[in-house]
């Protein structure tokens, strides 16, 4: 009687070790584990955009159509940075809020050629623009199609800082050494750097490692709106003229890679 009483006790207490809370949180797969808390990580990718800057002209210097319309900077670059956020997990709905702050290297430049027929200048212009650094603040929700997989998707704020120039060189051809003389030679310069502030939206997949750890998939597009200034001629004949008025765009998508420790 007695072994059998110690053996109903040693496999009672068995289960209880094997099926306790302890044993329950390591195992994913069986959907114990939960997505709410806290969470911090690091994050890398990519951005790329067909960024342009719109042309208008503001002096019979220079009028339409000799300055086309825009010119197209084609920005490309690397961003890494780190994200923090919070998640509640209800039954198979994950939803919370999330915020990341990244260095950007997405910058880009193009070139275009003036041809105005009368007064016949010639000439180029060209367009630099960068996208310094860029974050957002965001709100999220997905759905679990298994425990250790996170589908979601993502929108909100977005912010950052740009900067942008824009260098015009024009003269008339007609004119021997007229841009020697800088006289009958109209050139300009000018650029802004600005904080910027937008909307973002996408999605992506999260997936779990470890029962806190965490690596995940994202897509975003962003819209941070455009950087708007005025390029003024310097040469004598035509002195501090308003020529152009750049509007510098900055919109785009960015691909990145995370990983993220989540609190218990």
């Amino acid at each position: 009687m007695l072994r059998t009483v110690f053996r109903a006790a040693v496999a009672g207490a068995s289960a209880i070790v094997l099926l306790g809370p302890g044993a329950r949180a390591d195992e994913p797969d069986a959907g114990r584990v939960s997505w709410s808390g806290f969470y911090v990580g690091a994050t890398a990718g990519y951005g790329w955009s067909d960024d342009s800057a719109s042309l208008s002209a503001l002096s019979s210097i220079f009028v339409d159509p000799a300055i086309p319309a825009s010119i197209d900077a084609d920005s490309r670059g690397w961003l890494w940075g780190a994200y923090a956020g919070y998640n509640h997990q209800r039954g198979n709905l994950v939803f919370g809020f999330e915020g990341d702050i990244s260095h950007s290297d997405i910058s880009g430049s193009g070139s275009i050629t003036i041809n105005q027929p009368f007064p016949f200048i010639t000439g180029t212009t060209d367009h630099e623009q960068d996208l310094k650094w860029f974050g957002t603040l965001r709100a999220r929700v997905g759905i679990l199609p298994t425990p250790r997989l996170l589908v979601y998707a993502t929108g909100g704020l977005a912010f950052g800082a740009g900067s942008a120039s824009t260098t015009t060189t024009a003269s008339f051809p007609g004119i021997p050494n007229a841009c020697a003389t800088n006289f009958f030679c109209t050139a300009g310069s000018s650029g802004k750097s600005e904080a910027l502030v937008g909307w973002t939206a996408g999605g992506g997949l999260e997936y779990r490692i470890a029962s806190n750890w965490t690596t995940k998939l994202e897509y975003l597009y962003y819209d941070l709106g455009s950087i708007s200034y005025t390029l003024y001629t310097t040469a004598p004949v035509f002195p501090t003229t308003p020529a152009l008025q750049p509007d510098a765009e900055f919109r785009g998508s960015i691909v990145r890679l995370g990983l993220s420790y989540k609190f218990d």
